[in-house]
């Protein structure tokens, strides 16, 4: 008839054949449903050759119908709400599954469906046949749903509870924890275009290559004459695989004799480092190999003022353009890179993780007066695209060649062998298709992905897109289709017209950076 208790069963009360009530005091209560087959596969079979026989094929026991209480206990369905289902007119068993929820709880209606068709029974004069069974027939397991599965924990760079101290909007990008902005986005921008902004670029790949054979290994891997990279010069290179596409892209630094220093992308370093030690041991090359992407801060500091803020923190001889040298900054042992990729004057201080926040701390103090600002990776985003730099993954896609993102020159195809340079001997016979593009409209920026089009045909897509303020107008890179063998100099995006122009759009001739 019952159960009795509040937090747990006290008591169950049955009627007995006189009709009289009888309480049994209990803490636990088992309720049997008769005997059922376990035919799910059965009725997942429906309308194939499949049978039952044995077991499998009896009849279901159906409990008597139910006139009072909860039905199914995991939704919370009572008899009355059964019957108000059944007066609006729901009387398939389907539809009062979904018209109260009745067995879409945690046992998928293997306690409660009985009951249902029990009651449907009862009013409808015919036992409704269950409803189709749909893998799995029960809940699965935390363990179950795990076997096989590795999840691969988000890092965190050392500067990690600084960036959260400042407000920042943080984000999982590139395999890492990094900030988005600050509150702030447009002031970032300015405080790198009109002063000086401090960004974490911790998570960049950092791989040293050292051994008799580093020279011959970095020669044959790159796409670039390595050879010419003197002791404290640092080169942009692109990273080939043997199909000729683009995977990575970054620095060769030249450290010394038979030393080299790598960098790669945020996302791409564990495939990277893969690579490099791949080629390497196919090769049997003299070689030793150290990540140090974990064990190594990077702090871009760039701005108009970002060799103003290196001198008060004890630099005043920083490196010239594309250059690196070790040095003391703010009582940080660092390594310092000078490069742009937001086409200011740039400077990446690479140091042992462990000091990033000291120096972190001592810099911001440094440049109060200076208006200086950490930038997220938003900011980044943009000013990088400003200059017409790529982001691999973003700008590029699976088969993107040196020639279709225009970036022949760093490709020396007169180089005896490199990795990829039988594929680009072949590929480069074959006539341009596509080729990456920078555009400029009035207005807002359209979204990445919005589609290109010419002479009302389908000619590409945006892959990033910014509305510049000091250009004060919108600019795009984006893929964009060759028709009678050129590029459209006009085309539609977002239903506006844009026009095809070469990039940079910032600071064309590169002064600012290489001030």
């Amino acid at each position: 008839m019952r159960f009795e208790g509040t937090q747990r069963v006290a008591a169950v009360v049955m009627r007995d054949a006189s009709g009289a009530e009888r309480r049994h005091a209990c803490d636990t209560a088992v309720v049997g449903l008769g005997l059922q087959p376990r035919d799910a596969l059965l009725r997942m079979g429906q309308g194939l050759a499949v049978r039952a026989v044995g077991a499998a094929a009896r009849a279901t026991d159906i409990p008597p119908c139910p006139i009072a209480g909860t039905v199914c206990a995991c939704s919370g369905v009572t008899v009355p709400d059964l019957e108000s289902a059944w007066q609006r007119g729901f009387h398939e068993l389907e539809l009062v599954k979904r018209s109260t929820l009745a067995g879409t709880g945690t046992c998928q209606g293997m306690a409660c469906m009985p009951h249902v068709r029990s009651f449907l029974a009862a009013r409808g004069g015919t036992l409704q046949p269950p409803f189709t069974a749909r893998p799995v027939t029960r809940q699965l397991t935390m363990g179950e749903a795990a076997v096989g599965a590795h999840h691969q924990a988000v890092p965190r760079t050392a500067l990690d509870g600084e960036h959260r101290r400042l407000g920042a909007q943080m984000d999982r990008i590139g395999g890492w924890w990094r900030p988005w902005h600050y509150g702030n986005a447009l002031q970032e921008y300015w405080a790198v275009r009109e002063a000086v902004s401090l960004g974490d670029v911790s998570t960049l790949g950092k791989l040293q290559v050292s051994g008799p054979d580093a020279l011959e290994l970095l020669e044959r891997l790159y796409p670039t004459r390595v050879k010419p990279i003197a002791p404290g010069s640092a080169r942009y290179v692109l990273m080939l695989n043997d199909r000729g596409y683009i995977f990575d892209d970054g620095l060769i630094c030249c450290d010394g004799a038979q030393r080299y220093s790598l960098t790669f992308t945020s996302g791409g370093a564990s495939y990277a480092e893969m690579w490099v030690r791949d080629w390497a041991e196919s090769w049997r090359l003299d070689v030793r190999i150290l990540n140090q992407t974990m064990a190594l801060g990077a702090i871009n500091v760039t701005g108009v003022l970002a060799k103003e803020l290196l001198s008060r923190a004890g630099l005043p001889n920083a490196p010239q353009y594309m250059q690196h040298a070790s040095a003391v900054v703010a009582g940080v042992q660092c390594k310092v890179h000078r490069l742009s990729f937001t086409g200011e004057l740039s400077y990446e201080l690479h140091h042992p993780a462990g000091d990033s926040v000291v120096l972190w701390r001592r810099l911001l103090e440094l440049g109060k007066d200076l208006g200086i600002k950490p930038h997220g990776l938003q900011t980044l985003l943009q000013l990088r695209l400003e200059k017409g730099h790529i982001i691999v993954g973003q700008d590029t896609d699976f088969d993107s060649t040196a020639r279709r993102v225009d970036m022949q020159w760093a490709v020396k195809l007169d180089k005896p062998d490199f990795v990829g340079r039988q594929a680009v001997l072949r590929t480069n016979k074959i006539a341009l298709d596509r080729q990456l593009a920078g555009f400029e409209m009035e207005g807002a920026a359209p979204l990445e992905g919005a589609g290109i089009h010419f002479g009302g045909e389908y000619a590409g897509y945006v892959t990033s897109s910014f509305a510049s303020p000091v250009l004060g107008k919108a600019v795009m890179l984006g893929w964009l289709r060759l028709f009678d063998g050129a590029l459209p100099d006009q085309v539609t995006i977002d239903g506006r017209s844009a026009r095809r122009v070469a990039t940079p759009f910032y600071d064309k001739d590169g002064a600012r950076a290489r001030v």
